[in-house]
Formats: structure tokens, sequence, C-alpha cells
């Protein structure tokens, strides 16, 4: 049933689409994959502990956070595509720069590292910010849902892949270049194979037309207009979100899915930041088997990832958002619960598949809310949200883990998602929200 629809969507898919899917899919590769696995463990090998790692993923965290906004600003001035094209490119000199590490004295090493996780994270903010409005501006309502969840899907079937080959090429390096496997000159050369793998994108990028403005919907239907368990069939007269309109900046909308994205994030942004150490540090788990989980993880994303423009078509993006959503924070539980190598595995997949359906189910929902004139700055506040609440626990995430040990912080990080789904279900009750309410 599922692959019937894709079969019908497909043709539908414009070719912007297609090369915006593909520069998505060699992100998932170099930056979700090889580098999210080997990033820490190369801190590791260079000696430093919990608390400085904290500060390195929150720096990035911070840097990106502050980059989003401003992102969405650049971008809804002087169009998304030229500024995802540069930030694409930055986001590879940065993991480049950044995997030369081991080769820079111990004097300079942590600036140096800060430095350039700060500028990879830049680009990294600029280039996301706008791929979605990218997307939006490539697609009608009819195959929205189909190409989200299929950019939902290849991203981590591609980072499965990176996992796979980041778990092998610092050994794999270390081998060729007669060093220990320890030696953390084999984690710069597979960093470094990260960095060139993400340089194609900005060709494919360079490729796409130039579009100022997301098209407005053709069929008239907007399901982010309804709340969470109304009815999504037939067609709707179009009502964008009163303030939301030309000329008038939607500040409920923005404000209320910023407090949403704060909150949300949390969970993903505990574990997913910190169990490869978890693993590595506490269960003694080699980077091979580390590399398997998070990688089945990101392979079990795809199905559950297409099944999202299923749901969405039935329930809405509300409700799909909230059902993920509530299957992530049970996800993070298995990893804080069950100290094995199989309970955190369970856990990373769990995570990673129905982090594949929330974060484009909550993607589209949040851009149909506004106008499209306004989609970039919703685009920027919500990475900013995101980020925020990612430098909040990866900045007290080592210091917390020092003190109460990791399954604490993951606790943290899943009651605080919890809360922020709860905040999601309250805004979505309620058809266009407070901002509506507010200027009735």
């Amino acid at each position: 049933m599922i692959l019937r629809e894709y079969l019908r969507a497909f043709p539908r898919f414009s070719r912007d689409s297609w090369l915006i899917l593909a520069t998505a899919g060699l992100g998932g590769f170099s930056y979700q994959g090889i580098y999210f696995l080997l990033a820490n463990l190369l801190l590791l090998r260079l000696d430093y502990g919990p608390e400085f790692i904290g500060i390195f993923v929150s720096a990035g965290a911070l840097s990106f956070a502050v980059s989003s906004l401003v992102a969405g600003i650049v971008g809804g001035r002087w169009g998304g595509r030229l500024v995802a094209i540069a930030g694409t490119a930055v986001t590879a000199v940065g993991i480049g720069m950044l995997s030369l590490a081991p080769l820079i004295s111990a004097e300079w090493q942590p600036s140096w590292l800060i430095s350039f996780c700060v500028l990879r994270e830049f680009g990294n903010a600029f280039y996301l910010v706008n791929a979605t409005p990218l997307l939006m501006a490539a697609t009608t309502p009819a195959e929205r849902g189909h190409v989200f969840s299929m950019r939902g899907a290849v991203t981590p079937l591609a980072a499965f892949a990176g996992s796979v080959a980041g778990g092998i090429l610092p050994g794999v390096s270390a081998s060729v270049l007669e060093v220990s496997a320890d030696d953390p000159v084999g984690y710069t050369v597979a960093l470094l194979v990260a960095a060139a793998i993400l340089l194609p994108g900005v060709g494919l990028l360079a490729a796409t037309r130039r579009r100022a403005s997301s098209p407005r919907p053709l069929d008239g239907s907007d399901r982010s207009e309804e709340g969470c368990g109304r009815s999504q069939g037939g067609s709707e007269t179009v009502s964008l979100p009163r303030g939301g309109g030309p000329g008038r900046l939607p500040y409920g909308p923005i404000a209320a899915m910023a407090v949403v994205g704060v909150l949300f994030i949390a969970a993903m942004a505990a574990v997913m930041g910190f169990v490869n150490m978890y693993m590595d540090q506490q269960l003694q788990v080699p980077p091979e088997r580390i590399g398997m989980a998070i990688g089945a993880g990101q392979l079990a994303a795809v199905p559950v990832g297409l099944t999202m423009a299923v749901l969405a078509s039935r329930w809405g993006y509300a409700c799909t958002f909230i059902l993920a959503a509530a299957g992530l924070c049970v996800s993070v539980l298995l990893v804080a619960l069950i100290p094995s190598w199989e309970g955190a595995s369970a856990g990373v997949i769990g995570i990673t598949a129905f982090g594949a359906m929330a974060f484009p189910a909550l993607n589209v929902y949040q851009q149909e809310l506004v106008s499209p004139q306004w989609r970039s700055i919703m685009s920027g506040v919500a990475f900013m949200a995101f980020a925020i609440g990612w430098t909040a626990i990866s900045s007290s995430g080592g210091f917390l883990i020092t003190a109460y040990g990791y399954p604490f912080l993951f606790l943290v990080g899943a009651a605080a998602s919890a809360a922020g789904v709860i905040v999601f279900w309250l805004y979505s009750r309620v058809p266009r929200g407070e901002h509506a309410r507010g200027s009735a």
C-alpha cells in the first residue's frame, strides 16, 4: 500500500525535489553518518573528558542557534538557494579543518576544535534552515507529504551507510598508515573523507532553479490548520493564520513552535549527543559495534519515515508528530533504564526511526502554519529553537554525567521532550492557535 502510494507520487516530484533529496543523502552519509559517529570518539582519543566534549558540542549548538535566525532572515531577503549552497560549502570546510586537530599543538588544539566546530554549525544552519523552504517551493500539497517523507527516509538511509563506513574507516586508515587503532590520525582521515563527500552537494543545489518563494496550495488544503484528531479528508478553503499573511509577522505561531522545539529536541540531544561515549566508556563497546547500532537505527528509520505521508494524509501532520514524538520518548527510556549494549542499541534504533517521522511532520506543520513569505523566518526560528535546546542539554550534559551518570541525563532529556509534546498537543488542538485567537 505504501509502495503503491509512492509509485504514484514519484512522477509528480519536481526536478528540484530530486536534487534537494540527493543533497540530503550526501549530508546524511557525511555529516549524520561519519561525522556524528566519530567526532566525539576523536576527542576521547585526544584525551578530552566529558566536560570538554559537552562544551564542544554546546559551542556548535549555540553557533547553530545564533546562525539559524540569521540564515532565515538572509534566506528570506536574498533567496534560500544561494544561502543553502554557501552553507553546504562552509560545513564541508568546517569538518575538514576540525579533523586536522591531531596535527595541531596541544596549546592551540582546544581553540582550534571549538573554532571550527562553530564554523561547521554556522554553515550547517545556513543550509538546513533554507533547505526546508526550498523543498516547500519545489512541491505542491499534492506530493508534499511524500517528498518530505522521502527526505526523512533518505537522510537516515544514507546515514546508515555513513555510520557503517565510519566504524570501519579509522581501522582501515590506521592499518594503511601503520599506526595504532586508537591513534587519532585514523579518525582524521575518516573525517576528511566526510568533508569531501559533502562537496558534490554544492553542485546539486546550484543546479536547482531559482525560486523566490513557495507556491501557494493548488488544492486549497492546508492540514496544519487542523487540530489533532480533526478530519483531514476533502478539500478546504485556504485560510492562512490570522496575522500570518503579507505584511505582518505571525509572532504567535512562531513563538509557539519555538517553545515546542526547545523542549522536544532535549531527548535526542541527550542520547545522540552522548550515546557513543556512553557505549564506548561505560558499556565497553568497540567502535565497529557502536557504528552498527547507530546504523541499524538509521536503517530502521527508512520504512518508519516513509509512513509519515500516509499517516499525515489520514490524521494530519499534528497527530503524526505527536505519535512519533511519543515513540521517541519511550525509546529514550530504553537507553536510560537498560544498561547494556542491547538496551542502548534498541533505544538508539527507536530514537532514530521515530525521529525520521517526527521531524518531517513537524517541519511541514510549521511551514504550512504561515504564508510563504514567512517560511524562511519560521524555519530559522524553528532550527534556532532546536539548537537552543541542544545547547542547554549538551552544555550541562558533561557535568550531569560526571555528577549523576549517563542514565540521569537521558531521563532529563526524556522528561523535557515529553513536556514539549504536551505543549504542542495543547497548541494544535485549536486551528491556527493562539495567534488567531489573539487577533480575532
